[in-house]
């Protein structure tokens, strides 16, 4: 178990249950308080197989990405990085919030990913 002190910045408690996740989340009022960014990494390596399948998804991904963009299809882009946040994080459920694990919340974080991803790259200054 890890030993790191978090109090709540909402509602003042402190983090008392252990957190198997990146995201750290108050035990009393459900806000976020942290990320913990070692959790992640760990994550990250837990699977070499499940880290390489990723790798070559998002090859995939990338390669298709960037001729959508070379060709302004910015609907066509929108729709390619929803479906790769959708594979990254059907890869990687872990760095899901705790409270957007499926349903509705799930397509609106996809959404929002995948909006401000394509914004992003069709909006660079």
């Amino acid at each position: 178990m890890r030993i790191k002190k978090f109090v709540c910045y909402n509602c003042g408690a402190p983090k008392i249950n252990e957190y198997k996740s990146p995201y750290v989340v108050c035990d009393y009022c459900g806000s976020l308080m942290d990320i913990d960014f070692t959790i992640g990494m760990d994550v990250w390596n837990i699977s070499p197989e499940r880290t390489l399948k990723y790798q070559k998804g998002k090859y995939n991904f990338e390669t298709n990405l960037a001729d959508l963009l070379n060709k302004n299809k910015k609907d066509e882009y929108y729709k390619m990085q929803f479906d790769y946040w959708n594979f990254y994080y059907k890869i990687f459920p872990e760095y899901l919030p705790p409270s957007v694990k499926k349903g509705e919340k799930y397509k609106i974080y996809l959404d929002i990913a995948a909006e401000s991803s394509t914004d992003f790259a069709f909006n660079k200054k």
